[in-house]
């Protein structure tokens, strides 16, 4: 989780720092901020076509971009869907405390 964390507290910076930092993750040997936004990326897409929320740990990633409305990794089409599978999720499971 505090993984996800980072990324999601990093979501506004300016690209020139997401470079610096990416850099200095590197050298670091650990894995670099657009690494994880990718990876984040290709598991909420996944999530999608399987059409439903199986944890905890994906309800908190689909609530962490629906939350940021100027987040442009789904089209609005996604958006709605993953609007709707979160609904679900609730419905089933209860709403979730942020």
């Amino acid at each position: 989780m505090a993984a996800r964390d980072f990324v999601e507290w990093c979501q506004d910076l300016p690209e020139a720092a997401v470079q610096l930092l990416d850099s200095e993750l590197d050298v670091a040997g650990s894995p670099t901020l657009t690494a994880m936004r990718g990876r984040d990326r290709r598991q909420l897409l996944a999530l999608l076509r399987r059409g439903r929320i199986q944890s905890e740990r994906e309800w908190h990633m689909v609530n962490g971009v629906l939350a940021d409305t100027a987040d442009k990794t789904l089209s609005a089409i996604q958006r709605k869907r993953a609007s709707q599978l979160l609904r679900e999720y609730e419905a089933l499971r209860g709403p979730k405390s942020t």
